[in-house]
């Protein structure tokens, strides 16, 4: 993890749990995060992506995740920008509140693993459909994710209820 003095921001560097892919993000956090959670061995993240520009293709291809600068040798981009391609799992349309803009979150399947993005309707090229291929370049940021997190994110079963209890846990009461 790095911490720039002079804008007061943070970087960290991380892989993916399963394919072991590095990835460089900004934090949004880092002054959130006790220093406890900090010198634990694993620290895990969310991480999620900014689109610059994007285009939707119905050709499909292979998946792609590389850096700008290696993509890009010549053009100056930020150690977080990323080239990205993959399949359209899902996606949504969401109103910017102070601009009134329309925003698209979409979750990409990049093959070893899925980033979430969110790009301006005015910056992505082309029709959404699920199954289409989104091409982008994105900025990568995440958010360092303490027990509590981990443990709100969980959507399986919990062996330790009971399953009768299951739904009495959660009823309403009026």
């Amino acid at each position: 993890m790095v911490e720039y003095e002079q804008d007061g921001e943070a970087v960290a560097r991380g892989t993916t749990t399963d394919s072991g892919i590095e990835m460089l993000f900004e934090l949004q956090n880092i002054t959130e995060v006790s220093i406890q959670d900090l010198r634990a061995q694993t620290i895990v993240a969310a991480v999620s992506g900014l689109a610059y520009k994007a285009s939707i293709s119905s050709r499909p291809g292979d998946s792609v995740f590389t850096p700008l600068t290696l993509k890009h040798p010549k053009k100056k981009h930020a150690e977080n920008d990323y080239a990205i391609r993959g399949r359209i799992v899902s996606w949504r349309v969401l109103k910017n509140q102070h601009t009134t803009s329309d925003l698209i979150w979409i979750d990409v399947d990049l093959g070893q693993f899925a980033l979430e993005l969110l790009v301006n309707r005015s910056d992505l090229k082309g029709e959404l459909k699920s199954g289409g291929w989104l091409s982008a370049d994105v900025w990568l940021q995440g958010h360092i994710l303490n027990e509590k997190d981990l443990q709100l994110r969980y959507e399986g079963i919990d062996r330790r209820m009971n399953k009768a209890d299951h739904w009495i846990k959660l009823r309403r009461r009026n």
